[in-house]
């Protein structure tokens, strides 16, 4: 199982994290499943900052469990949002 989880950032979030990667993703090791305000923490996002983040393609609140090998994708609050994920913002 690969220990590592990769970590999407769009619009603000990703030229603030320096949107100079390649590779369009910031790769993280972990070695256990962590909350996803720890993963934020880690990489320097501010919780309130976020709209919509989503772990493996689906919509998650920001209670959600990170584990190693998860895709996850941070949105911004100028990103709009689908009506069928208006229920997952975090807020």
């Amino acid at each position: 199982m690969e220990s590592a989880v990769r970590v999407f950032t769009y619009g603000s979030l990703y030229t603030d994290l320096g949107g100079s990667s390649l590779s369009g993703f910031l790769k993280l090791n972990l070695s256990c499943a962590v909350p996803l305000v720890q993963l934020l923490e880690e990489i320097e996002i501010v919780p309130d900052l976020i709209q919509l983040a989503m772990v493996n393609n689906r919509a998650v609140p920001k209670s959600a469990i990170i584990r190693p090998g998860d895709r996850i994708g941070f949105f911004p609050r100028e990103y709009p949002v689908f009506a069928d994920r208006i229920g997952l913002r975090m807020t």
